[in-house]
């Protein structure tokens, strides 16, 4: 899924802040601040095993800013979940979101 949207004159533009993209790709380890504050509530973070990105192993790492976090690994997703495998991903939020 590419993020555009359509302007009025009928044009596609992006709708991810271009700028901040080209300043962190220049310096990637600039943009990254040591996370503060802790969220109590309840979040859920929906993730790809086949991802770079190592949600799973970073668990105890999250879970010191979310406490309440649940954690959901799908099997043949990548970064975007939603995508890949987006029945598996619908039943994950869905559940989440009406427990009690």
């Amino acid at each position: 899924m590419i993020p555009l949207r359509q302007t009025e004159d009928g044009r596609w533009k992006f709708k991810s802040n271009l700028d901040v993209l080209e300043k962190a790709a220049k310096n990637p380890s600039g943009i990254m601040k040591e996370p503060t504050g802790l969220y109590q509530g309840l979040a859920l973070f929906i993730y790809g095993l086949q991802s770079p990105f190592r949600v799973g192993q970073d668990e105890p790492f999250i879970k010191q800013f979310f406490p309440n976090a649940e954690f959901v690994a799908v099997e043949n997703a990548t970064h975007t979940v939603h995508n890949d495998c987006p029945e598996v991903f619908t039943e994950a939020l869905v559940n989440f979101l009406l427990k009690e």
